[in-house]
C-alpha cells in the first residue's frame, strides 16, 4: 500500500464490509459496536514503527487509540495522526519491528487477526476472535 494509502472500494470495500459483519457477529447482545469500513486503507508502516518506539506501558493505549483513528473515526494512519497522538516513527524501532516481522512469517500463514497460545498453537482469524471473545469473558 503506497504511503498516502488506497481509496477502499469496490472489491476492497466489499471484502471489508463482510468481515466487518462476521465480527459484528461475534458481539455478545447489548454489546456496543462502532466499527465503520474506513474509507481509505492506510500503509502502516509508519504506525507499526511509531508503535514499536513507544514505551511497552504505553503501548496498549496507543494500540487502542490507533484502532479507534482508523476503524471508528475512519481516519488515515498518517504522519499527522501519529504526531496527534504523542508518537512518532524512530530509528531504533526498526531492531524491533523486524524482529515482530519475522516473527510473523514464521507463523507459516501469516493473517490478521493472529494470536499465538501460550502452549505455541497458532489461531487465526474468526478463530482467534472468537478465542479473545472468550478470554474476555464475552
Amino acid at each position: 500500500i503506497p504511503p498516502p494509502g488506497i481509496d477502499v472500494v469496490g472489491d476492497v470495500a466489499v471484502e471489508i464490509d463482510r468481515e466487518i459483519d462476521q465480527v459484528r457477529e461475534l458481539v455478545a447482545a447489548g454489546e456496543p459496536f462502532e466499527l465503520h469500513r474506513p474509507a481509505v486503507r492506510s500503509n502502516t508502516h509508519a504506525a507499526v514503527d511509531a508503535y514499536a518506539a513507544a514505551e511497552p506501558g504505553r503501548r496498549a493505549a496507543l494500540r487502542a487509540e490507533l484502532f479507534d483513528a482508523c476503524w471508528r473515526r475512519g481516519e488515515t494512519l498518517d504522519a499527522g495522526l501519529l504526531a496527534g497522538l504523542g508518537c512518532e516513527p524512530s530509528p531504533s524501532s526498526s531492531e524491533v519491528v523486524a524482529t515482530w516481522r519475522d516473527e510473523w512469517l514464521g507463523t507459516g500463514r501469516p493473517i490478521v487477526p493472529l494470536m499465538v497460545l501460550p502452549d505455541g498453537y497458532v489461531s487465526r482469524g474468526l478463530g482467534a476472535l472468537a478465542r479473545l471473545a472468550d478470554l474476555l469473558g464475552t
